[in-house]
């Protein structure tokens, strides 16, 4: 089915949401959606249980106030940061915040030249707008610029908590999927919130995605639950 050219895209419609949280809540962390500073640094926990981050070249896509950058300081001391947020109310707090900060108005998809980091995170930002197929772009983008490996929170379509329905959610086993096709190094973090879960995607070339290396595997010896 062709696109309808008159739909905003995901990007544009979170743009202006996230303009109009700016505007009601100022520079607090409910401006960036989420319910608290509790819960955000849980999820940054949780992200950053990814790998020995000291010394690391960290791009932090939708970086929002860049706390995360503050989060990282605390519990790995020197560290490389790089933010990226389409919000450029965001941007402007990341910058008053942290002197000389290198944040940059750009998603992953328009983040020019060839650079490359040791370790990619992206906190929140599928949680709004965004389908499927712009989770599958946006991490293939991510996987390309990480040296090590990539950390991405979602919504979890097993969520006990209420509906939103503004919100995306995700089925795990969609994820998984989509993470093989990438690379056969991988984990699924469901075991830390009842709404959420988080996928850690490492680049490590004995392990190529199915994408590269299909594999032996036949379709008929896969067991399959009963429909």
């Amino acid at each position: 089915m062709p696109s309808n050219p008159n739909k905003p895209s995901p990007v544009d419609t979170a743009r202006e949401i996230f303009a109009a949280a700016f505007k009601h809540h100022g520079p607090r962390v409910e401006a960036l959606l989420w319910s608290g500073e509790t819960s955000q640094r849980e999820r940054f926990g949780i992200m950053c249980d990814i790998g020995d981050l000291r010394d690391a070249r960290v791009l932090d896509v939708g970086c929002g106030f860049a706390s995360l950058y503050d989060y990282l300081c605390e519990r790995f001391g020197k560290i490389t940061y790089t933010g990226i947020d389409i919000t450029q109310e965001f941007l402007s707090v990341a910058r008053e915040r942290h002197s000389g900060i290198d944040v940059r108005l750009a998603s992953i998809d328009t983040l020019g030249g060839d650079e490359r980091w040791d370790y990619i995170f992206c906190s929140g930002i599928f949680n709004l707008a965004y389908g499927f197929r712009d989770l599958e772009l946006n991490l293939k983008h991510m996987f390309e610029r990480a040296q090590t490996a990539v950390a991405v929170n979602l919504l979890s379509a097993h969520s006990l908590g209420a509906l939103n329905v503004e919100a995306s959610y995700f089925d795990p086993a969609d994820v998984v999927t989509l993470a093989a096709r990438l690379s056969r190094s991988f984990t699924l973090r469901h075991d830390y919130r009842a709404n959420d879960c988080t996928l850690y995607l490492y680049k490590r070339s004995n392990y190529p995605g199915r994408d590269v290396t299909p594999g032996n595997i036949r379709a008929d010896a896969v067991k399959r639950p009963y429909a």
